[in-house]
């Protein structure tokens, strides 16, 4: 989704991404951290948007990456 002339970010375009992850992985074993760290599953998954779309994290970038990531099974 794409939102323009919000207050947030100085009205800056943004590029919102959302995702749901897992605190297990396939095989069935856990996010490492996931069992200490509340969120690190969705952080995993916010790091991995953010290699994905470099080009709306840089410096000069037209849109701003906002992503929402969902925890669940923690």
């Amino acid at each position: 989704m794409v939102a323009n002339n919000l207050p947030l970010f100085n009205g800056a375009q943004l590029a919102i991404d959302t995702t749901l992850v897992s605190a297990l992985r396939r095989n069935g074993t856990a996010t490492p951290a996931a069992a200490t760290t509340d969120g690190a599953a969705a952080s995993r998954a916010e790091a991995r948007k953010r290699r994905t779309y470099p080009e709306l994290c840089g410096p000069g970038s037209r849109a701003r990456l906002v992503v929402l990531a969902l925890e669940v099974g923690s």
